[in-house]
């Protein structure tokens, strides 16, 4: 996008426009403020002992898939263990309750 100019406040807002216009930023916020009525959603379906293990577990398979796909991070064979262990502990801790 180029070297910001700060002598004027026009200058600062023509460089941020494309920014705060573009479509993933936009889905981003959109995203940002749907998330906790979405989890106050699911919070009344399931119980809190429940869910959030569930969303943590998710969270940390999200990273791992992220960190790979999108910024080349090393893959090995532990990440992968873990992540199919915190599936599997998911399905049980959900199954006991």
């Amino acid at each position: 996008m180029g070297e910001i100019k700060f002598n004027s406040l026009n200058s600062i807002i023509s460089y941020l426009r494309p920014l705060l216009l573009s479509p993933f930023f936009l889905s981003g916020i959109f995203l940002f403020i749907l998330a906790p009525f979405l989890w106050f959603f699911a919070l009344n379906k399931i119980d809190l002992s429940v869910g959030y293990p569930v969303l943590v577990t998710f969270h940390l398979i999200f990273v791992y898939l992220i960190s790979f796909l999108l910024l080349n991070e090393n893959f090995n064979w532990y990440k992968l263990a873990g992540a199919v262990l915190l599936t599997i502990s998911i399905f049980l801790f959900y199954k006991g309750s």
